[in-house]
């Protein structure tokens, strides 16, 4: 909200606002009779298909009553015409996923986390068991990944190199088998 507090006048007589952010939103009224104004601006979010928004309508009151159906048409209108003209791009969700890494292995994961373009690595000596270390990091999901890579959900706590530590530890794989791997990663990538 902090975003609404930085936008929003306080000389307006309406501040009315709404947001859509996955299947969560919210909106306000501001004052204005109910229904009239935070809903029409959340259905044009709804309408315009963009998600992770946040739409403000400042009316100021000059003199002229709208009613109901003029209210709804204003800030409906209004923000659709804003939605339609803005810019946006394209957001990638992050999971944030930890595992236990034994320190002979390390290395690897390090390596194989470059090719998930892990982001905010971080490494907890204290919390994992005699020879290992917890590794915490954020990735963008796969949600259909297949074979070596096991998918990380956004509810899950599925570990993305497990089955390649597991093949490392029975030193099963071969250099070929990893350059083949590596690059099937990177094209998903």
């Amino acid at each position: 909200m902090s975003f609404l507090n930085e936008v929003k006048d306080p000389r307006a007589t309406h501040n009315c606002w709404a947001y859509k952010v996955g299947e969560q939103f919210r909106y306000n009224d501001d004052g204005e009779p109910s229904s009239t104004a935070g809903k029409p601006i959340y259905s044009a979010i709804s309408s315009s298909g963009i998600d992770m928004v946040m739409v403000v309508v400042i009316r100021y009151f000059g003199g002229i009553k709208l009613g109901t159906g003029g209210l709804v048409r204003a800030y409906g209108g209004v923000a659709a015409e804003c939605l339609k003209d803005a810019p946006t791009c394209l957001v990638k969700p992050k999971a944030r996923v930890g595992m236990e890494v034994p320190f002979d292995l390390l290395g690897t994961v390090y390596n194989q986390l470059q090719h998930f373009h892990a982001e905010d690595i971080k490494q907890d000596y204290d919390t994992g068991k005699d020879g290992t270390v917890v590794v915490m990091f954020k990735v963008t999901p796969y949600p259909d990944s297949r074979g070596p890579v096991a998918a990380v959900g956004s509810a899950s706590k599925n570990l993305i190199l497990e089955n390649l530590i597991k093949e490392k530890e029975a030193k099963k794989v071969d250099e070929k088998e990893r350059h083949g791997l590596e690059k099937k990663l990177s094209n998903k990538a």
